[in-house]
């Protein structure tokens, strides 16, 4: 009977068949498990990773120290609802804060946060916040900037000195905008300066997604 050597044991080659077969499906039905595993597994808490104010003074910050309100949480009961509607699955979080510079002038930066379990449920809220949120109005024109994820879209708010950003990682949706409040003029340049810092900030909380 022929032989080979499996393991450093010499086995008739018959055996190496069945220890082969027996392998191999092994190695198969552990990744089909894994898989599923990673398809069953539930959205992360959006908190971790949304642009966040300081919980104490004196501690790290994503917005400026003079902030104020500077607020983040879950999102409602209203909005998992709204999920159920275009048949997605994700968990919320916004955020929110108003930078004074001045009397009666200040910036607002705010925005939301969605985990999902996959990046087939990321999509489908993707459209819906395009369709919605990031509909171009009276005077928009698209924002060219940098990466930020593997979809996006961008909106300066001509007549509204405000800019808007859309943008899906892997299993992560999420949206920034930036906005004057009061007397407070930004000029496209601000606008755009603004957008790039605290997407760059989101984006290295949400990592990979």
């Amino acid at each position: 009977m022929r032989r080979a050597l499996v393991g450093g044991v010499t086995l008739p080659l018959a055996t190496c068949g069945v220890v082969f077969i027996v392998a191999t499906t092994i190695v198969s039905t552990g990744i089909g498990l894994t898989t599923a595993a990673a398809a069953a597994a539930p959205p992360a808490n959006p908190l971790r990773i949304a642009l966040m104010p300081s919980p104490f003074p004196g501690t790290p910050s994503d917005f400026p120290a003079n902030a104020d309100p500077a607020d983040a949480g879950p999102m409602p009961a209203s909005f998992a609802r709204k999920l159920r509607g275009i048949h997605a699955v994700g968990r919320g979080a916004r955020f929110f804060a108003s930078i004074p510079f001045g009397p009666e002038r200040a910036q607002t930066v705010s925005g939301l946060v969605v985990t999902t379990p996959s990046p087939a449920q990321a999509r489908k809220v993707f459209a819906w916040q395009k369709r919605t949120a990031l509909r171009p109005r009276k005077g928009d024109t698209r924002l060219r900037l940098p990466r930020f994820g593997d979809e996006q879209v961008g909106l300066l708010g001509g007549e509204t000195d405000s800019g808007r950003l859309l943008v899906r990682r892997n299993r992560v949706v999420w949206r920034l905008e930036v906005a004057p409040d009061g007397a407070l003029r930004l000029s496209p340049a601000r606008v755009r300066g603004e957008l790039v810092k605290y997407a760059t900030k989101q984006r290295d909380r949400v990592g990979r997604g």
